[in-house]
């Protein structure tokens, strides 16, 4: 999977289907959507914070009209309080800190500066002091719909500014009590709906994290598919061009790559006599022992076409190449599928190896070319080996098996 993708598309498939009020993910899926979301979250909240302590402390010179009583104490709230903290508000967002911490910090600002108009509010005596109040509701507001801070905190922090205001209304001892309910009542309802287009934005924002993730799941899907053979489950040729094309873009110069073509010995042969169904399990034997006996890291291994296959090995020169197909060809041949046909009654592969260093004057186009002469050579050679042969001091002496074990 891709971009750190830890779900997979049915787990995203019951998250859409899921209904009721419950926001949150599974704990692994919003461990992603949190590490796939939070930079660009983190980017909106750093600038509508900067803008809204703008506009906070412009707003601030209406308290100066309303409550000039208090201009001094109103100072020393907004520019020695409200500032001072909303400036390390904007420092822990800058330095993306977890998602609790976070969602703090911004219902956390807005419930300070609810906070702050209501005191100035309780500490003047000027007769239009109340209008103050109606501060409350543009931070709820700007909490809920704005910010769209997550629920759960959005909850907490318009109860908080709810109870507050209805608080220091109640303190107000020329405030009309019918007046008093009105307005606590109407500051509720506001507040509730607030909350719940809070629950629509943030619902429609995972709604949408899940749609886009379920089309990234599908991608790769596909595009894995696009690039293995679906009967045997080893990569096909799109992927070995692919392959190479990373070879070509990546690997150093001088890099030892090595290409091992093999062949199953005789397999029309074993098609025709026990069926095409035999032959594709056949197939599928001989991949699981190339998968089983490769090295992880550097060797990788390709359906080339019909009964050939390609091993494709990075930082391999042409005698450990050789001395790796030899193992292969001994697994193939102790895994001892029945073969009707075969002359050792069991089916084999032969081998062809070639090498070539990357920056020369060999590509990939050759490398093959090579490797295939190589395995027509084996054929010719009577079948079932590696051809060019094992490096042994006599030419009838072949490596024992502890030898081969040790190259792989």
């Amino acid at each position: 999977m891709q971009h750190q993708v830890l779900t997979d598309e049915m787990q995203v498939e019951r998250q859409l289907a899921r209904r009721g009020l419950r926001l949150r993910f599974s704990p692994e899926l919003e461990a992603q959507f949190e590490s796939e979301t939070s930079a660009a979250r983190i980017r909106m909240l750093f600038m509508q914070e900067v803008v809204a302590l703008l506009f906070y402390l412009f707003h601030s010179f209406t308290d100066f009209a309303l409550v000039p009583d208090v201009v001094p104490l109103a100072l020393i709230l907004h520019l020695g309080i409200a500032l001072p903290i909303s400036l390390i508000g904007l420092v822990l967002l800058w330095f993306n800190p977890p998602p609790a911490l976070r969602e703090t910090v911004v219902v956390g600002l807005g419930v300070l500066a609810a906070l702050i108009t209501l005191a100035l509010m309780l500490a003047s005596e000027a007769p239009l002091r109340d209008q103050l109040a109606t501060s409350t509701a543009v931070m709820m507001l700007f909490v809920t719909v704005v910010q769209r801070a997550r629920f759960p905190y959005a909850v907490a922090a318009c109860l908080v500014m709810a109870l507050a205001n209805a608080a220091a209304l109640g303190l107000l001892s020329d405030y009309d009590r019918a007046r008093l309910v009105s307005d606590v009542g109407t500051l509720v309802g506001a507040g509730a709906l607030m909350l719940v287009a809070c629950w629509t934005l943030e619902r429609e924002t995972r709604r949408a994290y899940l749609l886009r993730l379920k089309e990234r799941l599908l991608n790769s899907a596909l595009d894995d598919m696009s690039r293995h053979d679906p009967m045997t489950g080893l990569e096909n040729r799109r992927a070995l061009e692919l392959a190479f094309g990373v070879i070509g873009r990546e690997a150093h110069r001088g890099e030892d790559i090595a290409v091992v073509l093999l062949d199953i010995d005789h397999f029309k042969d074993y098609n025709d006599t026990l069926g095409h169904m035999a032959g594709d399990e056949a197939l599928r034997r001989v991949a699981r022992e190339l998968r089983a006996g490769l090295r992880a890291g550097t060797d990788r291994a390709f359906r080339f076409g019909g009964e050939e296959f390609l091993l494709l090995l990075r930082r391999t020169s042409l005698s450990d190449a050789v001395l790796l197909a030899e193992r292969l060809r001994r697994r193939i041949e102790a895994a001892a599928l029945p073969h009707p046909r075969a002359a050792g009654s069991v089916v084999t592969a032969s081998f062809g190896v070639a090498s070539a260093r990357t920056g020369g004057e060999i590509g990939s186009d050759e490398l093959v070319a090579g490797a295939d002469a190589a395995l027509y050579a084996a054929k010719r050679s009577g079948r079932n080996q590696v051809w060019p042969p094992l490096p042994a001091t006599r030419a009838d002496e072949r490596p024992t098996d502890n030898q081969v074990r040790d190259a792989g």
